[in-house]
């Protein structure tokens, strides 16, 4: 069965920049093995302006676009959008559960486009019941 995930920009970058994380973590390597699993199963890959705007922050303009354009040459890539009314709930979504306003519309993308949301964010806890939340290692 062929999943849709959507990815945090954090995995995008754990990936790109073999990150580790707090107690030695290798976030890189789990990011790795899960685009690994995507490939591997032809999975649908879903990424936003959002994610491309979040890898800006670590990544210079041509690293996003060199990263997305591997992406696509070997796994099926689709870019989500999102509306105003979208924008509008992430925003009551994040007052209430003070998360940032990103994490709470990553989610409602994610749910709108039925796929798995992943992340290594904590912030995304409080976020499972808008859209199903997974870290990579759990994935593979």
């Amino acid at each position: 069965m062929v999943e849709k995930y959507y990815l945090d920009a954090c995995i995008w970058i754990d990936f790109h920049a073999g990150r580790i994380g707090t107690c030695g973590r290798p976030l890189g390597k789990y990011a790795g093995k899960l685009f690994m699993h995507i490939v591997k199963n032809r999975h649908l890959l879903l990424f936003s302006n959002i994610t491309t705007n979040e890898m800006r922050t670590e990544m210079s303009q041509k690293e996003v676009e060199d990263i997305m354009t591997v992406a696509e040459s070997i796994v099926p890539l689709q870019k989500a959008s999102f509306t105003t009314e979208d924008c509008e709930e992430a925003a009551e979504i994040a007052r209430k559960r003070k998360v940032p306003l990103n994490d709470a519309l990553n989610a409602i993308i994610a749910r709108k486009n039925k796929a798995i949301m992943v992340s290594q964010d904590k912030h995304y806890l409080r976020l499972k019941d808008i859209a199903e939340v997974k870290k990579p290692e759990e994935i593979i």
